[in-house]
């Protein structure tokens, strides 16, 4: 019998998706380098999990135009500069600009200028069509395989073509909108124009895409008029939120140009809060999760904390309204528990995979306990604190009682939903927990970073229970809990002595309790969340940092020694970035400094090669003197924890920790070799801005704000003064 395909698993890299990307908010739209979208691929303009445009084509005089150059402006816009197909000339008088602006809808300006003696007639035909396909169905490939199945009406007087789905798919429709002064000939799949252009002259007009969905009209936000394009709200928005942020001087390069970078990535990737409010949260990624992930966004607020306080705060607010209510083993909602994704294509709304919401992961319950701790150590918000302490301890009391329902009292998972995810932590394709012998863990499993995140999230329940409410007996208990906890995880996970590899941890226990002993990444996260001593930190730094996990640029998912090991894959051997970002900073937190710069370094070389924008992941194919890592096929770029992995790197190399209720700023610079002057300016502690100047050496610190006193040296492993006095 042939096993059904996992929707949320890993799929073959569409054909088309290596083009043009514009995004803002709900809405992005890939095209290739010309510009088009072409039937058959995947292409298209996507809003709220919806395909509304699965054709867009551009012909001049019947043929394909040639391309000079296509390229994003940034992260809105993009432009495409065409000739008419030259019949093998080497040069040609006429230039087609495509303008391309996306915000909710598409606006697309055409310029035709005639740079030549001799006035010029030509036909320019774009054509176009709507599936209005879920994006899953897009990234499974059914989409492409099936004609779209649309109904138009064509008002030519107005300039209007209007395409709706048919079926279940009727409450979705797309209007496409040009202006009749053009004089265009309009049909339901096509626009056509015929322009004369005298010598030295340019002719102009311009289209606009609106997605409707459920009635309603997402207009472009930028829009022409007779003297051309308006200024672009998007515009604006990208330079106060690049204005907000830390500025960065450095002697590298690439970590100059790679920090730049994320910043415009991650305000790319703002999308507005799914509750209705004014709060903005982080989509996960281009193209297949633009939307709200419960895990993706708080690490991601997590590693963006001092540079951008704003998306922790909101984050936060937004997923404490979403946190579980009830038992629904369909969406695998429970009390307390946080949400892993909010869909909102034509399958979730029919409930044909997993609904609406799903709450299919057991590491972001104790993420939102990691990160309100965090927010409450650098003393930015101390309100929002306060109004998250209910959340909180509904997060502690889902998190105990799934620890107590196992005899060893680890979280666990398994699916109990066919249609749910078969991994629940954040590798959660349907092969990433396996055996050295590539035999796949059977369940429940417990996958040892959720382990790790477990201790952190019980020391830190306790320290915000604690400042919000004083001392009691089950904060005591917690951090006992917390402190067995620890101990139980380095002798459950020990890999037997007579394996091939010893002293590092096995990446899960399988539902028998036993160890399973692929040599994974996994293990580094322990060091992100303080959860072993310093001993076992040290074992487990040394087998991160050398072969088979080590790849020169980077910790690989799986080693390469596993008989499972695959580079090119989502997590058997590949390379994620924000997974070595929380690595180096792991590494940091325990004095580790040597690995940590081995790490970060690889990692910042990778970015150089992938255009400063790193990836969500890339094959983990090693270094052997080539000079460039390898692209994972269906990499989503920009995405979120990829784009502020370079954040937290910063903040391990400059060795910064902050507990503000016990007014300490710990700073320990060890940047790579190669590094010899950081400065960064304008970074969020406690109620101020900070500037951290490293040069030569010398570290000095402007704006410290009053009452916190710094510490020039790494902080304590438990990394808060509250944890430490509590026995840590």
């Amino acid at each position: 019998m042939t096993a059904r395909p996992d929707p949320w698993g890993n799929v073959p890299r569409l054909p088309g998706t290596s083009g043009i990307t514009v995004v803002e908010g709900d809405a992005f739209m890939i095209a290739d380098s010309v510009g088009d979208v072409r039937p058959g691929t995947g292409d298209g303009l996507f809003h709220r999990d919806t395909r509304f445009l699965s054709t867009f084509r551009l012909d001049v005089d019947g043929r394909p135009p040639a391309l000079l150059t296509g390229r994003s402006v940034d992260a809105f816009s993009a432009r495409v500069y065409l000739q008419p197909t030259a019949d093998g000339a080497d040069s040609a008088p006429i230039v087609i600009e495509r303008r391309r602006f996306i915000g909710d809808g598409v606006h697309e300006d055409l310029v035709v200028a005639n740079h030549g003696d001799d006035a010029a007639e030509l036909e320019l035909r774009i054509q176009f069509d709507a599936d209005f396909a879920d994006l899953f169905e897009v990234k499974r490939l059914v989409a492409v395989r099936r004609p779209p199945r649309s109904r138009a009406v064509v008002d030519s007087a107005a300039g209007v073509v209007r395409l709706w789905g048919r079926g279940r798919r009727a409450d979705r429709s797309v209007v496409i909108r040009v202006m009749p002064e053009a004089e265009p000939a309009l049909t339901r799949t096509s626009v056509a124009y015929r322009v004369s252009v005298p010598a030295g002259q340019s002719w102009r007009t311009c289209i606009d895409v609106v997605p409707v969905h459920e009635g309603v009209a997402y207009e472009p936000r930028c829009r022409c008029d007779a003297f051309g394009l308006l200024q672009s709200p998007m515009a604006d928005r990208a330079r106060r939120w690049q204005a907000g942020f830390p500025s960065l001087e450095t002697d590298d390069d690439t970590l100059l140009h790679t920090y730049r970078r994320s910043v415009a990535d991650l305000g790319a990737l703002r999308i507005p809060s799914p509750d209705g409010s004014n709060r903005v949260v982080v989509a996960a990624g281009i193209p297949w999760f633009m939307t709200l992930f419960g895990r993706d966004a708080l690490i991601t607020a997590y590693m963006a904390l001092p540079f951008a306080p704003e998306l922790a705060v909101d984050s936060l607010e937004v997923l404490a309204a979403f946190q579980g209510r009830r038992v629904d083993p369909e969406s695998a909602e429970e009390p307390g528990k946080i949400l892993h994704e909010l869909r909102s294509g034509p399958l979730a709304v029919r409930r044909r995979f997993l609904g609406h919401f799903y709450y299919g992961t057991v590491d972001a319950t104790l993420l939102f306990v990691t990160l309100v701790a965090e927010v409450h150590r650098w003393g930015i918000a101390p309100d929002a604190v306060a109004r998250l302490v209910p959340a909180v301890e509904r997060c502690i009391d889902w998190a105990l009682a799934r620890s107590e329902a196992d005899r060893d009292g680890f979280v666990t998972y398994q699916r109990k939903f066919r249609h749910g995810l078969a991994n629940q932590a954040w590798k959660d394709s349907a092969d990433a927990i396996q055996s050295a012998d590539g035999s796949p863990a059977r369940g429940p499993i417990a996958v040892i970073e959720v382990q790790g995140y477990l201790v952190d999230a019980l020391r830190s329940g306790a320290e915000v229970l604690e400042a919000h409410g004083g001392p009691s007996p089950r904060i005591d208990e917690l951090r006992r809990r917390a402190s067995d906890l620890e101990a139980r995880i380095e002798l459950a996970f020990e890999v037997s002595a007579s394996h091939a590899r010893v002293g590092f941890l096995g990446l899960a226990l399988d539902g028998r309790g036993r160890v399973v002993d692929g040599l994974a990444s996994n293990m580094g996260h322990l060091l992100w969340s303080r959860a072993v001593r310093a001993p076992i930190a040290e074992r487990i730094a040394l087998h991160l940092v050398d072969e088979p996990l080590f790849a020169g640029w980077g910790v690989r998912t799986l080693a390469a020694t596993n008989a499972g090991y695959l580079p090119v894959s989502y997590h058997r051997g590949s390379i994620w970035p924000h997974d070595n970002a929380l690595i180096a900073h792991g590494l940091a937190r325990y004095g580790l400094t040597a690995p940590m710069a081995r790490v970060s370094a690889g990692l910042l070389r990778a970015a150089a090669a992938f255009d400063y924008s790193l990836p969500e992941l890339f094959a983990g194919i090693g270094d052997d003197g080539h000079g460039f890592p390898v692209a994972y096929p269906a990499a989503s770029r920009p995405q979120a924890w990829a784009a502020a992995a370079p954040l937290l790197l910063l903040r391990a190399w400059l060795g910064l920790e902050v507990d503000a209720p016990a007014r300490r700023v710990w700073l320990a610079p060890s940047p790579p070799d190669g590094i010899d002057r950081l400065v960064v300016r304008g970074l969020a502690i406690g109620r101020g801005r900070v500037d951290i100047r490293w040069s030569g050496g010398r570290l000095d610190v402007d704006g410290l704000p009053a009452g916190l006193s710094l510490v020039p040296e790494r902080a304590p492993v438990g990394g808060s003064a509250t944890a430490t006095r509590a026995g840590r």
